[in-house]
């Protein structure tokens, strides 16, 4: 029998606690079920879902648990299969160590990825409330906001995952996310934030020493594929 469960996190994790306790089970995730395939619906069922994610947690560790969770937000196409994979390795110990490779792999890319955005998202002020725009590769607002919550000393923020239509609201200690209409934020123009992007601009202009400008080294310090929304490498 092949299930669809939803494709979260707790959608997993209740998918593999049926997995688990069920016979001649396969998972897959609605994000991509293929056209021709018929599936049950599998609906999350948030208890289980706990109960899985405490028992890899009391058997494994708590790295064990996150290295599920990075395999989640990598998002590749056998993710369903790796995660068992590993899992069954972390219980027979001698069976399948490349999918312990394959997982730690992951984990790897996804936690370098989040110490590049550390230093590479750029907050504008809108009305008050500290707001930042980018698009990652994978699935990491949440997983920033801690950071940002220490380096931005309290103040309310937003981040905003153009990728996916996420936004990260932090407000009072809380933390929440939500999907919004992506046009939500198209027609903003302030004329006090464009005077702090000026001279933003203003300065990274200023402080550059012509004569030693190194293109290369910029680029490897500073990414191309992250300058998208940095205000520094924007025109005007």
């Amino acid at each position: 029998m092949i299930i669809e469960y939803e494709n979260t996190f707790d959608g997993l994790l209740s998918a593999l606690y049926t997995y688990y306790t069920c016979k001649d089970i396969t998972i897959i995730n609605s994000s991509s079920m293929p056209g021709l395939l018929e599936a049950d619906k599998h609906e999350t069922n948030f208890e289980n879902a706990k109960k899985f994610g405490n028992r890899i947690i009391n058997k494994f560790g708590i790295a064990a648990y996150e290295n599920i969770y990075f395999a989640f937000i990598y998002n590749a196409t056998d993710k369903e299969s790796s995660i068992i994979q590993y899992i069954n390795f972390l219980v027979n110990k001698n069976n399948n160590n490349m999918a312990y490779f394959k997982i730690t792999k992951y984990r790897k890319e996804i936690l370098n990825t989040i110490a590049r955005f550390q230093g590479f998202l750029r907050f504008s002020d809108i009305y008050g409330i500290m707001y930042a725009k980018y698009e990652p590769e994978y699935d990491i607002t949440f997983l920033l906001s801690d950071y940002f919550k220490e380096r931005l000393l309290g103040s309310d923020f937003i981040i905003h995952d153009l990728k996916r239509d996420l936004l990260l609201f932090y407000k009072n200690q809380e933390k929440v996310i939500i999907k919004i209409n992506k046009e939500i934020f198209a027609d903003y123009d302030d004329a006090n934030e464009q005077y702090i992007q000026n001279l933003f601009k203003t300065y990274f202009e200023s402080a550059s020493i012509k004569e030693r400008e190194n293109y290369k080294l910029q680029r490897n310090m500073f990414p191309l594929k992250y300058r998208h929304h940095a205000l520094e490498f924007e025109k005007g």
